[in-house]
């Protein structure tokens, strides 16, 4: 079971999008549920602070394996006074003012764009200034969906990079869409069925805002890749290393008022 919803596909019927993600999500709900006693062994992975998260993932979000590398950059939306992390927002509108600093001695910097799983394309120039004010804000056009943001550059030695994934809704009038990226299924001992490897589902409470879901997903380094705000329903990336298993244990452990539910995504 996949979601599968195109901000231009409006003919297709709400209530069988909603019907189709709800079965999923109930059905990975009853099934993990039935194995949590095995599942509770499953080794977790420590939850990422937001920190971490806007200083150690890399472009397809690893865990963070060296935490002595002080932080190479930061990856930020403007909103006003504010500057949250560009990491898991949600955003609505194409034009928006995003901001980068980086650490003191950072060289060679680069700056490229992926759009839903495309090429690169390098977009240093729309910073002017960044290396040599450590500093720049811009304020780019951007097309709705999924994208990743990637500064790349030298720093005590070592070659780093620092990355954000975001998903961007048209327009407010827009609130599902999903991204053509997928991945293999995958299985594990502990699970009877296949599942969509690097992904899980999530259900946000009726009162989490898209600033708390935005926030959420920043926190615990995950990447926004279908989105239907109207009933709070998500397809992320989770960080690469972690398995579905492990990523369902470790969200569902944090408690949160505003995450529902998180379960695997069978593919059926």
């Amino acid at each position: 079971m996949r979601l599968r919803i195109a901000a231009s596909e409006r003919q297709v019927s709400l209530a069988l999008v909603v019907v189709v993600f709800l079965g999923g999500l109930l059905l990975g709900v009853l099934h993990l549920g039935a194995n949590a006693e095995t599942l509770s062994s499953s080794p977790q992975a420590r939850p990422a602070s937001i920190q971490e998260t806007t200083t150690s993932y890399t472009i397809s979000l690893p865990l963070v394996t060296n935490q002595s590398l002080r932080p190479f950059a930061r990856v930020l939306r403007v909103e006003g006074d504010a500057r949250p992390p560009l990491q898991g927002a949600i955003l609505t509108g194409t034009q928006q003012t995003l901001r980068i600093e980086l650490a003191a001695g950072a060289t060679g910097i680069s700056v490229t764009r992926q759009a839903s799983g495309g090429p690169a394309v390098d977009i240093t120039g729309l910073f002017p200034g960044l290396e040599s004010t450590a500093a720049a804000t811009a304020t780019l056009a951007l097309e709705p969906g999924d994208h990743v943001l990637t500064v790349s550059g030298m720093l005590d030695g070592k070659a780093r990079s620092q990355s954000a994934g975001f998903f961007l809704l048209e327009d407010d009038t827009v609130l599902l869409a999903s991204s053509p990226i997928t991945f293999p299924a995958t299985t594990d001992p502990n699970v009877g069925l296949p599942f969509e490897d690097r992904t899980v589902l999530l259900a946000f409470t009726g009162s989490a805002t898209q600033a708390d879901i935005s926030g959420f997903l920043a926190g615990h380094g995950l990447r926004p890749l279908d989105v239907s705000l109207p009933f709070g329903l998500l397809r992320v990336q989770i960080p690469e290393g972690e398995s579905p298993v492990d990523a369902v244990a470790r969200l569902t452990a944090q408690h949160s008022p505003f995450l529902a539910a998180a379960t695997l995504n069978f593919v059926l």
